[in-house]
């Protein structure tokens, strides 16, 4: 869908829509649905714990979840990125072997992880928890981990025979089916652990179905580990980055666990995870599109391509973040409550904080592609680990002393320091990001009487926040459109996004003239 976008506006005429290109479009139009449905899944959850089990339940849940989170990477060892790195365009036997020898790895480690989750599972309910009551519900994390290391590798088996229609409809399944259990044992009041137990069992169910398909495309083997050490040469590297970046998003959670209590886990949590989703939604579909689109671009020798990708993915992303950040923190109150209860109040004090750290990390994320295609590697974990660093230092300092606004105000900073860091780097390799800063202003502008209207409207309840959110969009299109901050090639495509998207797959035609038309 957003490629699609992109694709029609780079100012480069002569790109022609292949075949490959609009497979390219499809493929990354299902993937990008399918990683909404998942994002919706997590968000869905907050109002079914919030409200049935409340914020010390939803709290220790979370807690589980980023424990879980923590011990992935070292229970998958980044197999699934090996998988989409070295399975494609192998013959059938070659194929059996990799997904056979590394299937014993990945149940190796993770049982391994599971047995560490077991052999702690006291010092995490005392420390973390503050209560041995939760116990049984650590254990049964570690079979959880087990089960959902291995589904995960499974169904990115799938992806990397490029079989995107099913594994996007897979992932859409299974966060239908993860939502639709939870629901059920919680209402029949099996509580967290009935709710953990329900997700372990859609684990097993989905693992099953996903290697008896696996048997009937090509079968398994007595593995012989012929290609282990290349496949674990390119995905154990991968683990610092991923720990990195859970540092970053998880581990204040930890750290307010242990000064605060659980409660106070899931009150920051549930906030958290609003405020992502509210420029989330907008900002992770074109995160999904850009890295395959400026990677063929640059593969092309078409580093000017390349470069205007990242520029307009940049742009288009700002033009919904920033006045949804100004939107959401005026509405925070009103939401909030819709979604959880009143306990979760007192959470209203991180929000403007995390959608302002979140539209630096995206920023961010979209920028740091130029290092992906300079192969600076290195430079990215570098970066990721000195911000990883800065969030615990930063975290330890902060909470104990000002509580949730702390852990908000940490990831602030982290995020603010990653994006400069990225930002400094494309400088001195000579690969200019041309950030267009007159679009910004003007964005600001527009977002900011979008807010007074807002504000004067004064919404109190859900119907009043769909109204003033409805009558704020209008103001802030109107605005950008009158200002020229987007010309008329630019709306009518991003007035597509939501209201024609097959525009993206069969406008071959159209997306040639929008390219001519770009700019004038």
């Amino acid at each position: 869908m957003l490629l699609g976008l992109f694709l029609s506006v780079i100012k480069h005429d002569f790109i022609p829509m292949k075949d490959i290109y609009k497979k390219l479009v499809k493929n990354t139009i299902f993937v990008g649905f399918a990683d909404l449905a998942v994002k919706l899944k997590y968000f869905i959850f907050i109002p079914i714990f919030s409200k049935l089990i409340g914020a010390t339940g939803f709290g220790v849940w979370v807690q589980i979840m980023v424990t879980v989170n923590m011990l992935l990477p070292l229970a998958i060892l980044g197999t699934d990125a090996s998988f989409m790195r070295f399975l494609p365009g192998k013959d059938k036997a070659s194929i059996r072997e990799d997904v056979s020898s590394m299937s014993i790895i990945v149940l190796v480690f993770s049982l391994l992880s599971g047995l560490a989750i077991f052999a702690f599972s006291k010092f995490l309910c005392v420390n973390f928890l503050k209560s041995v009551e939760y116990i049984d519900l650590v254990r049964l994390s570690a079979v959880f981990l087990t089960t959902f290391s291995l589904k995960e590798l499974f169904i990115k088996y799938f992806r990397a025979m490029n079989k995107i229609l099913l594994y996007s409809l897979f992932l859409v399944i299974e966060s239908f089916v993860s939502i639709l259990v939870v629901i059920i044992m919680i209402m029949l009041k099996y509580g967290i652990f009935g709710a953990l137990l329900s997700v372990t069992v859609m684990n097993v169910v989905f693992l099953v179905l996903y290697l008896i398909l696996i048997l009937r495309d090509v079968g398994f083997c007595r593995p012989k580990f012929l290609n282990i050490r290349s496949y674990l040469h390119y995905s154990v590297p991968l683990i610092p980055m991923m720990w990195f970046l859970w540092v970053s998003n998880s581990f204040d959670r930890y750290l307010i666990g242990y000064f605060l209590g659980p409660k106070e886990v899931g009150i920051y949590a549930a906030c958290y995870s609003i405020s992502y989703f509210a420029v989330g939604i907008f900002a992770s579909p074109i995160l999904v599109v850009v890295a395959p689109m400026v990677t063929m671009f640059w593969n092309e020798n078409d580093k000017e391509a390349a470069r205007e990708v990242i520029n307009r993915s940049i742009k288009f992303a700002l033009f919904f973040m920033i006045p949804s950040i100004l939107a959401f923190t005026l509405l925070a109150k009103p939401i909030i409550l819709l979604i959880t209860t009143p306990d979760f109040i007192k959470g209203i004090i991180i929000v403007p904080f995390i959608l302002m750290g979140y539209l630096f990390y995206i920023v961010g994320a979209l920028t740091e592609n130029v290092t992906l295609l300079f192969k600076r590697t290195r430079v990215s974990l570098a970066m990721y680990g000195v911000s990883a660093l800065l969030n615990i230092f930063l975290n330890i300092l902060l909470i104990p002393r000002i509580g949730l606004l702390g852990a908000a105000i940490s990831t602030f900073i982290t995020f603010l320091v990653l994006m400069l860091a990225i930002i400094i780097f494309t400088i001195r390799i000579k690969f200019f990001i041309g950030y267009d800063y007159i679009f910004i202003f003007k964005s600001v502008f527009a977002s900011f009487i979008m807010a007074l209207f807002i504000f004067f409207f004064k919404p109190d309840s859900a119907l009043q926040s769909i109204q003033a959110v409805f009558i704020g969009v209008v103001v802030y299109i109107l605005i950008m459109v009158l200002s020229k901050g987007i010309n008329k090639t630019e709306f009518n495509y991003i007035r597509d996004i939501f209201f024609n998207w097959t525009v993206a797959i069969n406008g071959g035609s159209d997306a040639k003239k929008t390219t001519e038309s770009f700019g004038k």
